[in-house]
């Protein structure tokens, strides 16, 4: 069985800032899924984002947690457990490599 979602990323060029010969564009964008509120998404701050917004690797966390939890309160329901509460509080280090190619561990 397959489940297909979709989402839609809206990003619109401003005025990027000059550094010599790079050109820096803001990394601010907009995550849209149909029916739901859109998000207001950037890189980390140590990307240069903006540090008050969401950045891929939050989202990516955020998403393992809320699969992890899932995945478990099926499990019970399965073998007729009842859960009563549940917590996790979860880390990721983002490993960035010299050649800017990288990897959460």
């Amino acid at each position: 069985m397959n489940h297909l979602f979709k989402v839609a990323l809206n990003w619109i060029k401003k005025e990027p800032q000059t550094d010599s010969s790079t050109r820096i564009y803001t990394k601010s964008h907009h995550i849209s899924i149909e029916g739901k509120p859109d998000l207001e998404v950037s890189a980390a701050k140590t990307f240069k984002g903006d540090p008050n917004l969401y950045n891929p690797e939050d989202l990516l966390l955020s998403s393992l947690t809320s699969c992890h939890m899932m995945s478990y309160l099926y499990c019970c329901t399965q073998h007729k457990i009842e859960v009563i509460s549940y917590q996790d509080h979860s880390e990721a280090t983002l490993q960035v490599n010299p050649d800017g190619s990288g990897k959460i561990i």
